[in-house]
């Protein structure tokens, strides 16, 4: 046994135990995580994924009394880590608006605008944030486009190498028809194409409505848009490489089957070098139907001349979603009026070749189906070959959120007509979706629960449909007292499931970490938000070990004794990470904690020397 010394008592003075520190996602749609509440109104919000477990939003801001484009970033624990009230992207004169986000690859997002700051008309302008909330190019953005003429309708897409793809709808030529350009900007602010953009389609009439899609690699980008070219009129596309140059244009329309009008196309790439198409179309009917068209690597159109139709079910169906399904075919979700009494939600997969994967459904699986009117939804790809789909919807002026989960099969996963993401007073608006790359999605929204303005606020969706994260909270870390070291002592409240009259989780397992030595204070742990609970390789291969586990009993607080991978001494701390994982009764639905660091040491001073003797000098 060694005694501890003077130094090392004054380091456990200080560190005696280990908290989690940071915000928690709320479970209570009343409340909800609040990510702007300044004065004016905040709205327009969009999301992105950061690729660090959180999530970055921007929107259009009126703090200022004009509007300005600002940011802020969530992390994966539902905190707020930049600067109160957000980061400002652009408080450039004149108004700004539109933002659109992407991921830059980098653990920040680029993000891309309208802007208004000549007087005279608007112009698109970007900027790149990092992942400190730092804006990384000139101030206010760099232009992308501000020849004479309105430039908006803007969009973007990453193309996994930290550039975008920008495109816009343009009236340099028309003041009455826009036609659409492009542009590529890099990780370094630079344009990669000629200054102002390269014009996708300058054809009589007028190209509107554009969608953008990239895969993660270097084949460019595919542009889609509503053409009322006098020639041939429907959606058109281009592929274009990361040069500038054309890979494949559409000189005839992609998408009419007979339509009369066609509008809002959207595009995700195939995976194999081509694009998945679609849009609304008025057919003979006179009612909107949901059309599609995929086009192979070279260009050729690969469901029929005209495109095929999806949904043509009585009432209109309109705002078409697409997403991956991540088997070779997509997953469509549309507004849809078949009943007559309300705008509902629909949804529908479909292979490679156009044809339903869910045929008991072959026109369209209801999402939502009450008699509230749902507005247009926000898809993503819940990274099994289902979708999280949210949406606003209820009585005028009372609008509330709500999500709900498909999966790969066509079977609805969450409660029936979606769980309440938010019930707060007031009116809500365009919620937006970005996956949490575990089954589940944070939603972001306008919320006018504050009656004076609207603000912006946000709420994790865990892929079971529980609100927030039903993980327990680790308190404290402490040494073991009055022992001769190799233990501490984990604590933590548990999970909201574990609270009367609430009782889902059937136990809790302890796992651990060698966290490494050092000689000063704990490192920093952040929440394992990669790891997939569910996966116990996946544990191992992070280093984690199982300790032991406790049943749950709806106690106010449980702990449990953990080994550590040594004591520490005057010579180093020896660390050792701690995570605990919320089990309910059945097999696949588990949480983990975040993750929290202590140590042990040995209390026990050392015994009288035996056999002690004095020799004289």
């Amino acid at each position: 046994m060694k005694a501890i010394g003077y130094s090392l008592l004054i380091l456990v003075a200080a560190c005696a135990w280990a908290a989690v520190a940071g915000a928690s996602w709320s479970y209570d749609p009343e409340e909800n995580n609040a990510v702007c509440t300044e004065p004016g109104d905040q709205s327009a919000v969009r999301v992105a994924c950061d690729g660090a477990g959180g999530y970055i939003a921007v929107w259009v801001d009126a703090r200022a009394g004009g509007t300005d484009i600002y940011a802020q970033r969530v992390d994966a624990t539902g905190g707020t880590s930049w600067s109160a009230g957000g980061v400002a992207v652009c408080v450039a004169a004149g108004d700004q608006d539109s933002p659109r986000i992407a991921s830059d690859g980098a653990y920040g997002a680029i993000v891309v605008w309208r802007d208004g700051r000549s007087g005279s008309d608007t112009d698109v302008y970007a900027q790149r944030i990092d992942a400190d909330g730092v804006v990384q190019w000139a101030p206010n953005g760099i232009a992308v486009c501000t020849l004479a003429g309105d430039q908006d309708g803007v969009v973007l897409a990453p193309d996994g190498f930290g550039r975008v793809y920008v495109a816009w709808e343009d009236h340099r030529i028309d003041a009455a028809d826009e036609d659409v350009y492009a542009q590529l900007v890099g990780f370094g602010g630079t344009v990669q194409w000629t200054p102002d953009g390269i014009a996708l389609s300058d054809s009589t009439g007028a190209q509107r409505s554009l969608a953008v899609a990239c895969d993660d690699g270097p084949d460019g980008a595919v542009f889609v848009w509503s053409d009322d070219r006098a020639s041939d009129g429907g959606i058109h596309a281009v592929r274009i490489d990361a040069s500038g140059a054309v890979v494949w244009s559409s000189a005839t329309s992609l998408i009419d089957g007979g339509a009369t009008y066609w509008d809002h196309p959207a595009v995700i790439r195939d995976g194999w070098g081509g694009a998945f198409i679609a849009c609304e179309g008025t057919m003979g009917s006179g009612e909107l139907d949901v059309l599609g068209q995929r086009v192979s690597a070279s260009g050729d159109v690969l469901w029929g001349s005209g495109g095929a139709t999806i949904c043509s079910a009585a009432g209109d169906q309109y705002a078409v979603r697409l997403v991956t399904d991540d088997a070779g075919g997509a997953i469509l979700a549309w507004n849809d009026e078949r009943t007559g009494l309300s705008a509902d939600i629909y949804a529908l997969r479909v292979d490679g070749w156009g044809a339903s994967q869910w045929p008991i459904y072959p026109s369209g699986l209801p999402i939502s189906s009450g008699l509230d009117e749902a507005g247009s939804p926000a898809v993503v790809a819940d990274g099994a070959g289902g979708a999280v789909v949210a949406w606003h919807g209820g009585q005028p002026d009372y609008e509330d959120i709500f999500a709900q989960r498909v999966d790969a099969g066509g079977a609805i996963l969450w409660a029936f007509d979606g769980e309440t993401v938010s019930s707060a007073f007031g009116q809500k608006w365009e919620p937006q979706v970005a996956s949490d790359g575990a089954g589940g999605g944070v939603v972001v929204w306008s919320d006018f629960r504050n009656a004076g303005n609207f603000d912006v606020y946000a709420q994790r969706m865990e892929r079971n449909g529980y609100l927030g994260y039903p993980a327990a909270e680790i308190t404290t870390v402490r040494d073991h007292p009055d022992d001769q070291g190799g233990q501490m002592v984990t604590s933590w409240v548990p999970s909201y499931l574990d609270v009367w009259p609430r009782d889902e989780v059937g136990y809790y397992t302890l796992w651990r970490r060698y966290a490494g030595v050092t000689r000063g204070a704990r490192p920093l742990r952040s929440f394992p938000w990669y790891l997939d609970p569910r996966d116990p390789a996946a544990l191992e291969r992070d280093g984690w070990a199982y300790v032991g586990q406790v049943q749950g009993y709806q106690l106010p607080e449980y702990s449990l004794v953990v080994p550590t991978y040594g004591d520490s001494t005057d010579a180093g701390v020896i660390w050792t990470d701690v995570m605990v994982m919320a089990h309910s009764y059945f097999p696949d639905d588990c949480w983990i904690s975040e993750a929290a660091t202590g140590y042990s040491i040995d209390n026990w001073a050392p015994g009288p020397p035996d056999s002690l003797k004095a020799v004289a000098a």
